[in-house]
């Protein structure tokens, strides 16, 4: 065999050779994307709701709810009540405003919820509550500075939410606190989005809902779980997951700080969780 010919039959090896490893990859290619599994979806259905309030809802509180002529129902996503429906009738008084766990009536009664007879009763020290919280611009409120410390994040009526601290004074002539206010001041606003509530844990305001999504309270910097020097840095990220669903949601909230359950328009409802979305 003369040398032309063995360069073509080595030209010739080596292109079979390398067309037979092309069609064995492109099998093994196939092969695993056919055997991969599906992604993973996190939002879950999990079942009909049913709420004859459900389209009339003002606020969220927890599981509570405040609909447009100030009644408070209580809402159980996982359970109907007696009466068929997954929400139920606590009170019919006019609820105007939540302050940490007070419900506060346009009359400005103050009131708590009595789980064991479920029922509002009223709240016979309502002078601890500073007067500034029971402004007909204050939608709700909630203490971030633990025992005696007299500082409250405060969603308005415009949709923002303050800082607000108190310097609280004892006048024994009239046997009753006086609060004075030292700062207020915007902390949190979106444009062209207003906040509907928010869930504060730790002191630390976790997640904000507004009228167009859910924004969670991010570490940005994970170092600073590493090392006791470094501090974390909290920075609010809109939900991702949710911005596709968002205008067929008639009803969301949070459930056990990091759980979001939502209602579609078709009354099914739906969770999944925040962490890491």
């Amino acid at each position: 065999m003369d040398t032309e010919k063995i360069k073509y039959f080595l030209i010739g090896f080596i292109s079979a050779t390398m067309l037979f490893v092309l069609i064995i990859l492109v099998i093994v290619f196939i092969g695993l994307k056919e055997d991969a599994p599906e992604p993973v979806n996190p939002i879950k259905e999990i079942g009909n709701f049913e709420c004859e309030v459900i389209n009339e809802i003002r606020n969220t509180f927890n599981s509570e709810i405040v609909i447009n002529d100030g009644h408070l129902y209580k809402i159980n996503p996982n359970m109907k009540y007696s009466n068929e429906q997954n929400c139920k009738l606590v009170s019919d008084v006019n609820i105007v405003r939540v302050v940490d766990n007070y419900y506060i009536g346009s009359d400005n009664t103050v009131y708590t919820y009595d789980a064991d007879n479920d029922e509002l009763k009223v709240y016979d020290s309502a002078g601890r509550i500073p007067a500034y919280l029971f402004g007909d611009d204050v939608v709700m409120a909630s203490n971030y500075g633990g025992m005696n410390q007299y500082k409250y994040y405060v969603l308005k009526t415009d949709g923002k939410i303050y800082k607000v601290k108190f310097n609280r004074e004892f006048i024994f002539t009239q046997g009753s606190y006086s609060y004075t206010v030292i700062s207020d001041e915007v902390f949190k606003e979106y444009e062209d989005e207003l906040i509907k509530s928010f869930n504060v844990f730790n002191k630390n305001i976790n997640f904000i809902t507004t009228n167009n999504g859910i924004y969670n309270n991010k570490i940005t910097n994970m170092e600073c779980l590493e090392y006791a020097d470094v501090e974390c840095n909290l920075e609010f990220t809109k939900s991702e997951i949710l911005e596709e669903f968002m205008d067929n949601i008639t009803y969301i909230n949070i459930y056990n700080n990091n759980s979001v359950i939502y209602v579609d328009k078709n009354n099914r409802i739906f969770s999944f969780s925040m962490l890491g979305n």
